[in-house]
C-alpha cells in the first residue's frame, strides 16, 4: 500500500476509497519539463503531486502558450479526464521536480463511477449530461520577457533519487 501523506485530495479520501486507489497508484519521480499530458493527445494518467509543481499551459494554434494553472500538493493534474473529456488543447509539464502519485485514467473513471467521495469532489458547476464549452485560451499579452532564473528555486525532496 502506498503511504499517502502529502497530496491533500488523496489525504481527504475515506480509508476504504484510498485503499482501493492505493493498489493502482504509482509513485513517480517527475523531472523538470517532463510532460504529464500533451496537446490534443488522449490523457493516459492523472497526477497527484506530492512535492513537485506541475504547470498547465493553453496552447494556441500559432504555437504560443499561456500558463493557465499551477498545481501542487493541493490538487490533481488531469481535470479534463475527471470531467469526462479524453484530451484537451493544453499541455501539462513539471515546473519544479519531485514526486507525484500517478493513476491511470481508467481506474480514475471507475472510481468516479462508484459515486464515492472522490466523485463528489467534482466541481459543482459540472452537471450530468452537460459539457462545458471548449473555449480557446486567451492570447497571451505581450510584456517584458521573463528574466533568467525567474522561477524560484525549491529544494527537491524526492526520495526516489530524482
Amino acid at each position: 500500500r502506498i503511504s499517502v501523506a502529502r497530496n491533500r485530495i488523496l489525504r481527504a479520501l475515506p480509508d476504504v476509497e484510498l485503499a482501493r486507489l492505493a493498489l493502482a497508484l504509482e509513485r513517480v519521480c517527475m523531472a523538470s519539463r517532463e510532460l504529464a499530458f500533451d496537446v490534443d493527445v488522449p490523457i493516459s494518467h492523472v497526477y497527484f503531486p506530492e512535492d513537485c509543481v506541475i504547470s498547465i499551459v493553453g496552447v494556441m494554434t500559432d504555437g504560443s502558450a499561456v500558463e493557465t494553472a499551477t498545481v501542487g500538493l493541493e490538487g490533481m493534474v488531469g481535470l479534463p479526464v475527471f470531467l469526462g473529456v479524453e484530451s484537451t488543447p493544453a499541455q501539462a509539464f513539471c515546473q519544479i521536480p519531485g514526486e507525484a502519485l500517478r493513476l491511470d485514467t481508467g481506474t480514475l473513471q471507475q472510481e468516479v463511477a462508484r459515486g464515492g467521495h472522490l466523485a463528489r469532489r467534482r466541481p459543482a458547476w459540472r452537471s450530468p449530461g452537460r459539457q462545458l464549452p471548449a473555449a480557446p485560451p486567451l492570447p497571451a499579452l505581450r510584456g517584458p520577457e521573463p528574466r533568467p532564473g525567474w522561477l524560484p528555486s525549491a529544494p527537491v525532496r524526492c526520495s526516489l533519487g530524482c
